[in-house]
C-alpha cells in the first residue's frame, strides 16, 4: 500500500471541496484533494444543472453575498463570457454558466493554488485513534493508498469520512428526490422561455401525465437557457434514490434515463421552440439533492433560515430559500425579501473527533435548513471557511474548537468572504 503524508486532505472535489483545498493552500498548508471521479467539479459538472443558485439576495435589487473563492470563480467565467445573469425565476436569484468552461476554471483554480490532487481515488475506510482521524485509504488503478494527514475536510455531499470515522451523522426516512439534467440544441429558447413564463408548460405536463401520453415525474418542470445560443438545460425528473446505497443509486441512473427520453419527446411535441430541438448531452450521473448530514457542534435549523440568524461565528452568508424537492414538485419558504442568515463554523465541527471539518450539503443541520443550505454558492463559502480553519489550526498549533472567532473572521474577509 501507498502512503502519502500531508496537512490537509479534502475528500471530494466538487465546489466545497475546491474552496476548502484553494483556501487552505493558499494559507500554507500542504493541501491534497481527493476525487472518486476523473475531474474537479462535482454536481455542476457531473449532473449538468446549468445554474449557480445562493450568491444573491431574493428580492428586486439582489445583493451579491457569496464572494471571495467562490467569486473568483464567477470573475474568472466573466472573462470569456461564460456567466450571465442575475436571472430572478419567481423569487430564485441564479447564474447561468457555460460547463466546459466551468470545467476547466475548476482546473484553473486548483492548479495556480499549489493543490496536489488525487483523481479516480475512492474512499472506503478511516483508521481513527481517539479523537482523531489519523488516516484514510482511497482506492484506485494503482491499489490502495493511505493518506496521512493533520486536518481532513468531509467534502463528500454524503458525510461519507465522518460516518466511517464514527461521527453522528443521520439521514432522513424521506429524502429529496433526485435529478438527472441534459442539454438540448437547436432550440428556440425566445419561444420556449415565453411559454414558459405564461405557467403553460406545468399545465401541459400534467394533462400529459393524466391522459398516459407522457411520464414525467416533475410536474414542476425547469427549462433553463445557457450562455450559448440556442441551447437550454432541461430539469423534469424527481427520482427517488438514497445517494448512500449502491442498488438505489443504479435503479436511479436507469429510471431517470428513461425519464429524459419521455420529457425530450413531450418537449418536441408540445412545447413551442423545441421542434428541431436535439440532445447535446445528458448529465453524468444522477444529481443527489440530500444523504447524511453531520450532527456536530451546532445543529442550523428551518427558525435560523427564516429568521435570517445571524451567528457570532458566523463563516457565510445564505439567502436561498427553503427548497425541498418532494416526489412531484418543490415546496418553497423565503426569507424575508433582502435578508440572509449565517452558517455558523459550529455547524461543521464533529462532537467526536478533533481533526475534521465538514463542508457543503452535509453540515450539521436538519433537512429543511439543508433544503437552503446545500446549494453551490454557500457549499463554496462554507467550503473556504473550512479550509481556511485548517490550515490555521495546523498553522498556529490551535484546536478547531478554540478560535478566535473573531480573528479567523477578519482572516476570511482578507480572502474575500462577505460576511
Amino acid at each position: 500500500m501507498g502512503k502519502i503524508k500531508t496537512d490537509v486532505a479534502v475528500i471530494g472535489a466538487g465546489p466545497a471541496g475546491i474552496s476548502a483545498a484553494v483556501a487552505a493552500s493558499r494559507e500554507g498548508a500542504k493541501t491534497l484533494l481527493i476525487e472518486k471521479n476523473g475531474f474537479l467539479g462535482g454536481t455542476p459538472i457531473s449532473g449538468r444543472p446549468g445554474a449557480f443558485c445562493g450568491f444573491y439576495t431574493s428580492d428586486s435589487s439582489p445583493k451579491q453575498i457569496i464572494k471571495g473563492i467562490a467569486g473568483e470563480m464567477l470573475q474568472i467565467l466573466k472573462r470569456s463570457n461564460s456567466v450571465y445573469g442575475p436571472f430572478n425565476f419567481s423569487g430564485m436569484v441564479v447564474l447561468f454558466y457555460d460547463l466546459p468552461m466551468l470545467k476547466m476554471t475548476f482546473d484553473e483554480m486548483v492548479s495556480d493554488s499549489a493543490v496536489d490532487v488525487l483523481l479516480h481515488s475512492q474512499l472506503i475506510s478511516s483508521n481513527r485513534n481517539g479523537r482523531q482521524i489519523s488516516s484514510v485509504v482511497v482506492a484506485g488503478k494503482s491499489g490502495l493508498m493511505e493518506v496521512h494527514s493533520k486536518l481532513f475536510v468531509d467534502a463528500t455531499g454524503d458525510a461519507d469520512l465522518a460516518y466511517m470515522s464514527g461521527a453522528n451523522c443521520v439521514k432522513s426516512t424521506e429524502l429529496q428526490p433526485g435529478s438527472t439534467m441534459y442539454r438540448i440544441g437547436n432550440v428556440n429558447v425566445d419561444k420556449a422561455m415565453a411559454y414558459m413564463k405564461t405557467g403553460e408548460l406545468h399545465r401541459a405536463i400534467q394533462e400529459a401525465n393524466s391522459k398516459g401520453d407522457f411520464s414525467i415525474s416533475r410536474h414542476d418542470g425547469l427549462i433553463l437557457p445557457t450562455p450559448r445560443p440556442k441551447e437550454v438545460v432541461i430539469g423534469f425528473s424527481h427520482i427517488p434514490v438514497d445517494g448512500t446505497d449502491i442498488r438505489s443509486l443504479t435503479k436511479a441512473e436507469i429510471e431517470a434515463h428513461k425519464e429524459i427520453s419521455q420529457s425530450f419527446n413531450f418537449l418536441k411535441a408540445r412545447v413551442p421552440g423545441f421542434e428541431n430541438a436535439y440532445i447535446l448531452d445528458i448529465g453524468l450521473s444522477i444529481g443527489i439533492r440530500e444523504t447524511r448530514r453531520l450532527v456536530g457542534e451546532y445543529v442550523l435549523t428551518e427558525g435560523d433560515v427564516l429568521s435570517a440568524r445571524k451567528f457570532d461565528d458566523g463563516i457565510c452568508c445564505c439567502a436561498w430559500p427553503i427548497e425541498l424537492h418532494t416526489k412531484e414538485s418543490t415546496e418553497l419558504k423565503f426569507l424575508k425579501l433582502g435578508e440572509w442568515y449565517n452558517v455558523p463554523l459550529r455547524s461543521t465541527l464533529a462532537i467526536e473527533l478533533d481533526n475534521l471539518l465538514v463542508a457543503g450539503r452535509s453540515i450539521s443541520c436538519t433537512k429543511m435548513a439543508q433544503a437552503s443550505c446545500r446549494v453551490i454558492a454557500p457549499a463554496m463559502a462554507v467550503g473556504q471557511a473550512c479550509g481556511l480553519a485548517a490550515s490555521i489550526s495546523i498553522n498556529q498549533g490551535m484546536s478547531l474548537k478554540a478560535f478566535d472567532v473573531k480573528g479567523f473572521q477578519s482572516r476570511l474577509r482578507r480572502q474575500g468572504a462577505y460576511l
